[in-house]
């Protein structure tokens, strides 16, 4: 019994009972429910308990300890509802973080380029304002051209770095990447993906590691983003790379947004439309 007290007051659920019964404090109605029928569902009677019995807002799990349950059994109660709790503050926080967002999605990128930024460097640049990202930034941000950092490069064939390089007779060295000392806020726009080789034998992630500066992955709402911007994330955290939440572009599309930021463990920061450049 005190085993199983103690492993409920590290999850931060349980008050000490003194007793063979643990309270486990849920909250609201439907949550209590919803958490009791899962814990069945796997094998586990454990019943919910709701106002009247108890005070609004306080609805609750009723765990009760006998002797012909094994370690065993708790055990694998204890790790199934670590689970659904852990489930449970994520859709939480996803609906919290929607419900800050909602009617202004585009807060967050308007905020950001606003401060400073910096291309690292540019693909396409030598083409028509639709194929120039630094023009681009400029006309949707209303940043005034000197609160955009100079590129370290500026390639003219719209491609990866390392053969638009190649094409264009340059070689680049990622030494030259590195962020420069600023005393404000500094945006950083990589070019492509975080494995999108800049040389050769160096993709983007590389700077990424080195530099331990926090992330924001940026996804598109179409068709083929789940699996993407998923292994995005996988390949930052093997990394250790910060990553501060994902931000999408796009027609709105919940269920695939949802379904990254959920997977992906991240906050969803928000969404913007289709840019026109």
């Amino acid at each position: 019994m005190r085993r199983v007290g103690e492993a409920l007051r590290r999850l931060a659920v349980a008050q000490p009972s003194g007793t063979h019964i643990q309270p486990v404090i849920v909250g609201s109605d439907k949550s209590a429910l919803a958490l009791a029928e899962r814990m069945q569902a796997h094998g586990h009677d454990i019943r919910a308990i709701r106002p009247p019995t108890v005070p609004e807002g306080t609805a609750r799990l009723r765990i009760s300890l006998t002797l012909n349950v094994s370690d065993v059994q708790t055990d694998a109660m204890i790790a199934l509802l670590a689970q659904e709790l852990a489930k449970r503050r994520h859709e939480c926080a996803l609906r919290d973080c929607r419900n800050r967002h909602r009617g202004r999605e585009n807060c967050f990128l308007r905020r950001a380029h606003r401060r400073a930024g910096r291309l690292l460097l540019e693909a396409g640049a030598a083409g028509p304002e639709g194929r120039d990202g630094l023009a681009c930034v400029l006309r949707l941000s209303g940043l005034p051209p000197e609160r955009i950092l100079p590129e370290a490069y500026r390639l003219e064939t719209p491609a990866s770095p390392h053969l638009a390089a190649r094409l264009d007779g340059l070689a680049i060295d990622p030494s030259r990447l590195d962020p420069p000392d600023t005393a404000g806020p500094l945006v950083i726009e990589t070019a492509g993906g975080v494995m999108t080789p800049l040389t050769i034998e160096t993709p983007t992630i590389d700077l990424l590691t080195r530099w331990r500066l926090p992330v924001i992955v940026v996804a598109r709402t179409a068709l083929g983003t789940i699996n993407h911007s998923l292994l995005t994330m996988e390949a930052l955290r093997r990394r250790d790379i910060p990553l501060r939440g994902v931000a999408f572009i796009g027609e709105a599309n919940e269920d695939t947004q949802d379904t990254i930021a959920r997977m992906g463990r991240v906050a969803m920061l928000g969404r913007l439309p289709n840019l026109t450049r």
